[in-house]
């Protein structure tokens, strides 16, 4: 089948890998932005077509779009709404790829969210498109379970790779002409990730810090400060053992902070204007001392 995809982010990434190895990639078109998108590189690695835009709803780009004849449209982790004029286009079918099982978590942050509220469980859902946001009629769901570990980067690889095998399923039902059923359960949002959001509160207790730190790991990252300057952290456990004040350092060599209800073992940080480093090497570099006290 022939089909134009729409997406901008990482998630993106090996669904459009798996689709290019199926089928004909008329056409990408991407997000133009200060950077080239992720999915523009792994374009030009793999010599597919590319339109970067700031508006996919110009008229010149549904043009473009209804020239090339898709047979399906492709939309996953591209940041824009598509109105009906290019929803219409193809012969069979505009389909999403959202990283959750839907209805729950619509939005744009769903791994983060899932992360962040201890869920056990995710996936990714392939739907129809329609006016409204995450609400098409569903295709196919995938649930996966969450490493109670797992940090936001390594569950959206893991996702992506189980969106893109999806994805041909679900285009093999759209060309059998699979209408979907519509949406059914409880419906929980995820929106954007506010910045004040990302920073740590030591009084929480050590799983919730956890499930924060983890649903921003690597990026945007979850973040204290340490020495009048800003630390962010990638990876950590929770740790029963008590401390005092929360935020106060109870062990300079397992680099323990006090927490509201134990205290949280940091593993991996970032501080401010170095690079991502292990506890180890922040324990040699910077020597944390016993009794200094984070985010203060």
């Amino acid at each position: 089948m022939k089909l134009v995809f729409f997406g901008t982010g990482g998630f993106g990434r090996y669904p459009l890998v798996c689709l290019s190895s199926h089928h004909e990639v008329a056409l990408v078109i991407t997000s133009r932005g200060k950077t080239e998108s992720t999915v523009a590189s792994l374009c030009n690695a793999l010599g597919l077509p590319l339109l970067s835009t700031s508006n996919p709803n110009r008229e010149e780009t549904i043009k473009i779009v209804r020239e090339l004849s898709p047979d399906i449209l492709v939309v996953t982790d591209y940041g824009y709404i598509l109105r009906d004029a290019l929803i219409s286009i193809p012969r069979l079918a505009s389909l999403n790829l959202h990283p959750s099982l839907l209805p729950k978590y619509r939005g744009a942050a769903p791994i983060q969210r899932a992360i962040m509220n201890a869920e056990r469980e995710t996936g990714v859902t392939t739907f129809f498109l329609s006016r409204d946001i995450d609400k098409g009629d569903i295709i196919l769901k995938q649930p996966t379970v969450i490493g109670i570990n797992e940090t936001y980067g390594e569950l959206k690889i893991r996702l992506s790779r189980i969106g893109g095998k999806l994805l041909l399923r679900s285009m093999a039902l759209a060309q059998r002409n699979f209408k979907g059923v519509s949406q059914e359960g409880n419906t929980t949002y995820a929106p954007k990730i506010r910045k004040e959001e990302r920073k740590i509160e030591w009084h929480g207790s050590s799983e919730k810090i956890k499930n924060l730190v983890h649903a921003l790991s690597p990026k945007p990252g979850a973040y204290t400060s340490f020495r009048g300057k800003r630390l962010i952290i990638l990876r950590g456990r929770a740790i029963p053992r008590s401390g005092k004040k929360p935020g106060e350092i109870i062990d300079d060599e397992d680099l323990l902070v006090s927490t509201g209800d134990g205290s949280f073992q940091i593993l991996k940080m970032r501080p401010e204007g170095s690079v991502t480093m292990s506890a180890y090497s922040f324990k040699l570099g910077y020597r944390p001392r016993v009794s200094e006290v984070m985010g203060a």
